[in-house]
């Protein structure tokens, strides 16, 4: 066991690179030639030896030095790496202008903007401070619940905007993912939302040209499994005529399908 007394008297010797004097569980101080002194404890971690700095002395005195490792030694015991955890609180100190949902998605729009469209720069933008930031932007990132991010969508649903509500949703995901990747939260939570759309107009009311021309010629198709539909037999002549007319009369061609300019023929 060290004393304060030993501490302050210990030297290296002239022909060692460095002399160690041990305490107690792994702890020791370090002394150079030079005569600087710094405080490390030695562990091992899934079968591999490590070591971590606790300061210098006397900045760090023989008392202070214990604590830091108990510290250590209390998250080792939970299973994870001490040294890790130290890395990645530095990493996490490198984001200095905050951690608030406002300032995380600010940083990632910054980023993202030169590879988009002005207007579709502007229309994330907005779709930001309208429908986000208002009832998510003070909040710390990390401490946003689920439940929260369901209800400010809800806010953009009850006005109708489906599709917009889907993109805020799409938006959200993004911001997620940035701070996931900077520190600022440990997971994306908007993989929880998923399935809390409802369907849009645009989706229900709509029907594919193609597939609308299908049940015209042949019937309605019917879903018979997992991502597959049964669709009776059809003539493929009567289908691509059904197609042709659909898309010549949304092009205004109705007459070339009366028949005053001969057949309609799709564009190559």
């Amino acid at each position: 066991m060290l004393t304060d007394m030993k501490c302050r008297n210990a030297v290296c010797s002239p022909d060692a690179k460095r002399e160690r004097l041990a305490d107690s569980g792994g702890l020791y101080l370090e002394i150079s030639p030079a005569g600087s002194k710094r405080w490390f404890w030695k562990y091992r971690y899934n079968g591999k030896e490590g070591r971590m700095a606790l300061g210098s002395y006397p900045a760090v005195s023989l008392t202070a030095a214990r604590k830091a490792r108990d510290v250590a030694r209390l998250q080792k015991s939970t299973g994870v790496d001490p040294v890790q955890v130290r890395r990645v609180e530095k990493l996490k100190a490198m984001n200095p202008e905050g951690d608030t949902f406002k300032v995380v998605a600010l940083e990632w729009f910054s980023k993202q903007k030169a590879q988009w469209s002005d207007t579709h720069a502007v229309r994330v933008l907005r779709q930001l401070e309208r429908d986000l930031f208002p009832w998510l932007g003070d909040r710390r990132q990390a401490d946003i619940e689920p439940v929260e991010l369901l209800a400010t969508l809800r806010k953009i649903e009850a006005r109708g905007a489906m599709e917009t509500a889907d993109r805020g949703l799409m938006v959200a995901r993004q911001v997620w993912r940035y701070g996931v990747a900077t520190g600022r939260v440990e997971r994306d939570i908007t993989g929880d939302l998923k399935g809390r759309c409802h369907p849009t107009a645009a989706s229900t009311s709509r029907p594919s040209p193609i597939l609308k021309s299908w049940e015209s010629c042949c019937g309605p198709s019917k879903p018979t499994g997992e991502g597959s539909l049964c669709v009776p037999h059809c003539s493929s002549l009567r289908f691509c005529s059904s197609v042709q007319a659909s898309f010549g009369v949304r092009r205004g061609l109705r007459s070339i399908w009366m028949g005053l300019s001969g057949p309609y023929l799709p564009p190559a």
